[in-house]
């Protein structure tokens, strides 16, 4: 969606692609990694090579919103050969957006959008290493899923029932 934003005299003041994202879920990740490196190819890369402002936000600007820019960011060291470890660039990120990348899910979903997009650059069969990936967020996702089950019957059963409050 491409939007004019103008102030209320009438006169022009920003340009603005809004691109909506709608199938990342919040604190969780979404099935595919290409939509997401479509968005970074379509729109990121374009406007970062013409020196224009990205913004990028999710509902509470920090673990989808944290995923998203820490992958770009990882992926422009490793093209300029200065990616010193995937942890240290969310270090750094937390540094400006604290609790960015929020679940372990988000974690690992970031390294597997990070090897798809080195594999996109480089033309190289990563397969492999995806495919750890993939059984690494798969297990942690359950692990999640399960710990977010067990917390939502914790928190029913902390309910008083309607005996009770009589």
């Amino acid at each position: 969606m491409q939007r004019k934003i103008n102030s209320k005299s009438g006169k022009f003041l920003h340009y603005v692609i809004h691109v909506h994202h709608r199938s990342w879920p919040d604190l969780g990740v979404p099935k595919l990694t290409q939509p997401i490196i479509d968005i970074y190819n379509e729109y990121v890369d374009p406007s970062v090579a013409k020196k224009l402002p990205v913004a990028v936000h999710c509902s509470a600007g920090i673990g989808r919103t944290g995923c998203f820019i820490a992958a770009y960011i990882c992926f422009l060291q490793f093209k300029a050969s200065r990616l010193v470890s995937v942890k240290s660039a969310i270090c750094n990120i937390r540094r400006m957006r604290g609790r960015a990348v929020q679940k372990s899910s988000q974690y690992f979903f970031l390294h597997l959008l990070l090897v798809e997009m080195i594999e996109n650059f480089n033309g190289q069969d990563l397969s492999k290493v995806k495919s750890k990936f993939y059984y690494i967020l798969k297990v942690v996702q359950e692990k999640e899923a399960k710990k977010a089950a067990k917390a939502a019957e914790e928190k029913q059963a902390q309910k008083p029932t309607k005996d009770a409050k009589r």
